[in-house]
């Protein structure tokens, strides 16, 4: 059964509450009485979650172990994306599950036109039905995978094991996307992403905007990012806490919503690498400063290396015009040091 506790993930206890005292209206002060008020989830909430999207995944992926196709070939769950990264702010009412298949035969990712985007050549005859001119279709992966999920949903409806629950099935870019209704009212969406597992790296069924037709993987980093928070932070210290609180803070402030959670996710790998101490509870509001000093630098640059892969532009697609209204909007507040405003939900 699901729990409450970041542990489950070996991350320990988030908590931004240390003997010495603030003093109120600094904005050590602020930051620490904003973390428990907006961005802590409760604990109940979370522990509910995690036990519902167990038992849908339980029923999905035994079904799908059962399929003719893949059956055969699919890993062991990767859990990945914030809730289990121990970084989920507000709502426990989004979860990232890359589901793995195991190639057997001789498969050579090759670089394509793009950056992060791999073409994956082989010649397997139990894929064959996926291979477009002996490169593996993400494409023809993705829509079968969609359409065994959709029978297991079919499957778990006309049967009783989770009659409790109201079960939906829609698609966003590389994800196949359970929605769960529970306890009445509530829901929450579980993200199931089909990616191969090859030499050691997972490449997903993500398409490219520019090329929505052609057999494109791209490389995943996601068990790392989920590693490197792992270790991030020691006894007392404040790192994935002045995401989380970014990541509140994002969530409600529209001059900062350009970016995404990933952007800002890699500005603190980015961060934490450059200044490698000082990340004490106690320096809380150093650190947040730092780290919106870095989304102007980052904005200021037009670009945001991938932590993982520099190659890899994060800021690909987003405008001229809007990194730079988000370099003034950030230039402002650092001038002005008006950090405090941010914390205005």
């Amino acid at each position: 059964m699901a729990t409450n506790s970041d542990d489950d993930y070996g991350l320990g206890r988030l908590s931004v509450t240390v003997e010495a005292k603030a003093k109120k209206g600094t904005l050590l002060y602020e930051l620490r009485s904003f973390f428990p008020n907006h961005v802590e989830i409760k604990g109940s909430d979370m522990q509910k979650a995690k036990e519902v999207v167990e038992n849908v995944k339980r029923e999905v992926y035994s079904h799908l172990k059962s399929g003719k196709v893949f059956g055969g070939f699919l890993r062991p769950l990767e859990h990945t994306g914030s809730v289990y990264e121990g970084l989920k702010v507000e709502k426990p009412n989004e979860f990232d599950i890359m589901i793995p298949i195991r190639l057997e035969g001789i498969w050579t990712p090759q670089a394509s036109q793009v950056d992060g985007y791999y073409y994956i050549r082989g010649d397997d005859g139990s894929m064959s039905k996926f291979l477009e001119e002996r490169q593996l279709s993400s494409n023809k992966i993705r829509h079968h995978f969609q359409s065994d999920v959709q029978k297991a949903i079919n499957s778990i409806e006309s049967g009783r094991t989770l009659r409790n629950y109201d079960l939906h099935l829609s698609t966003h870019g590389p994800a196949i996307t359970i929605t769960v209704g529970y306890d009445g009212w509530k829901k929450l969406s579980i993200d199931l992403v089909p990616a191969l597992f090859l030499n050691g790296e997972y490449y997903v069924a993500k398409p490219h905007l520019q090329y929505q037709d052609e057999p494109l993987w791209r490389k995943s980093f996601s068990t790392k990012e989920k590693e490197l928070i792992q270790r991030m932070d020691g006894q007392g210290d404040c790192r994935r806490a002045v995401l989380k609180i970014m990541k509140t803070i994002h969530l409600h402030n529209k001059q900062l919503q350009v970016l995404s959670s990933y952007h800002l996710k890699n500005i603190l790998f980015h961060l934490s690498r450059k200044v490698q101490s000082g990340w004490s509870v106690d320096n809380l509001d150093e650190r947040f400063k730092d780290f919106f000093k870095e989304i102007h630098y980052y904005a200021r640059k037009r670009t945001l290396p991938n932590y993982f892969c520099e190659e890899i532009n994060l800021f690909q697609g987003i405008t001229e015009r809007a990194l730079s209204n988000l370099e003034d909007y950030c230039q402002n507040i650092i001038k002005k040091e008006k950090y405090e405003t941010l914390l205005k939900i």
